[in-house]
């Protein structure tokens, strides 16, 4: 992807990943000497979730970055412009899954963003965010200190419908960077929060307009995938230029008192209701019946119409939390979120590695079995989680 403009000049390629996941390229802009960083699964099915080689990949090239810093002032972290951003390959996830495996990969990530918070005292580093972005994706953006994105962008922590819990410090970094009250609002309910609430409670320090997409269902199959990379170009570019404007700043943003996304007596209140498993029951056993109803072999397009009747039902009733993952969530931000900024980040390390720990702990739990089960199951009864 190109990253040239008017008053910046490419100096170098500091590294190149062999699996086509990671590039790191040293430039100039403004006058400063800074790093660009770019992720992206080169398996479109993947949605950029961050899988083992990518980690790889990562790993080195903040190793690059590490080596360079001394003569670096910033650096930008940055992937493809698309609508939708992936967390993890939940497959890995799902019945007898690789233990010890996953929990190698929750460290090796827990460990890179220990590192990048090792480059903020030495050079600025600042991310851009877009698209509809679900756990390990909101995450890795939010190793850095700052972040740009624009007014389509929203996040998500999922993983409590999964029944587990952000494994590369999301909740750490939203307490550090907004509040504790946001962090575990935003990791016990899995709400998407989107690109103006991002800036209200300092997530993100700019917020670009970018033009709307194109609009695919009335555009010919064979001119979409020209129309798209012209949008993505257009809409990466902008963002590229808000973060190394930002990047390249006299002066660092300021921090201020985030305000809370919803009252404490609103996250009461929809913990109550969407960790009581009775709706979700009555739901299950009421598309159970549908399901019956179709037979013994029914068709493609009924088992859809029946899933998308799930999915409409779910969205009504909001999907269901898993609440030892909410317990869990709660008892963490009890230990670390009273912590001042500069306390909080003196701990990191430690802090990062109990978020890892404590996904790892959930893994082993029949609420992921139940949590997983519920996205990959071709039943539609079983696409209803309940969680006793």
């Amino acid at each position: 992807m190109s990253t040239e403009r008017s008053g910046e000049r490419s100096l170098a390629i500091m590294y190149e990943g062999p699996g086509g996941y990671v590039w790191v390229k040293q430039l100039e802009h403004g006058g400063q000497r800074g790093a660009l960083l770019y992720f992206a699964n080169p398996d479109p099915r993947k949605l950029h979730a961050v899988d083992v080689v990518g980690m790889q990949e990562l790993e080195a090239g903040v190793a690059a970055i590490e080596a360079a810093a001394a003569e670096l002032s910033f650096c930008v972290i940055h992937g493809a412009y698309d609508p939708v951003h992936a967390g993890a390959d939940i497959t890995q996830f799902a019945g007898d899954c690789d233990y010890a495996a996953i929990k190698e990969h929750l460290d090796r990530g827990t460990a890179l963003d220990v590192r990048f918070k090792a480059l903020w005292p030495k050079l600025r580093t600042v991310a851009i965010l877009c698209g509809d972005r679900y756990g390990g994706s909101v995450e890795w953006p939010l190793f850095a200190q700052w972040a740009v994105c624009d007014d389509k962008t929203r996040l998500q922590f999922s993983e409590v419908h999964l029944g587990i819990v952000p494994g590369w410090n999301g909740i750490l970094n939203v307490m550090l960077k907004s509040s504790a009250d946001n962090g575990l609002y935003m990791g016990q309910t899995g709400n998407a929060v989107d690109a103006h609430d991002l800036q209200r409670i300092g997530l993100v320090q700019s917020l670009s307009a970018t033009p709307d997409p194109p609009d695919r269902r009335s555009t010919p199959p064979e001119q979409w995938p020209g129309l798209w990379a012209a949008h993505a170009g257009q809409c990466q570019h902008m963002l590229l230029e808000a973060a190394l404007d930002l990047a390249t700043a006299e002066a660092e943003p300021s921090r201020g008192d985030a305000p809370r996304l919803v009252s404490a007596e609103e996250h009461e209140e929809e913990l109550r209701r969407r960790t009581d498993p009775e709706p979700y029951r009555a739901l299950q056993a009421e598309i159970a019946q549908q399901a019956s109803a179709l037979g013994a072999e029914p068709s493609k397009d009924d088992l859809k119409a029946l899933i998308r009747t799930v999915n409409k039902r779910l969205g009504e009733l909001g999907k269901p939390l898993a609440p030892e993952a909410v317990r869990k969530l709660a008892d963490y931000a009890a230990r670390w979120g009273a912590k001042p900024y500069d306390q909080l980040l003196a701990g990191f390390a430690e802090a990062a590695q109990e978020e890892a720990d404590l996904c790892d702990e959930l893994m082993h739990t029949d609420h992921r079995r139940i949590g997983i089960n519920a996205i990959l199951s071709r039943k539609p009864e079983e696409r209803v989680p309940v969680f006793d």
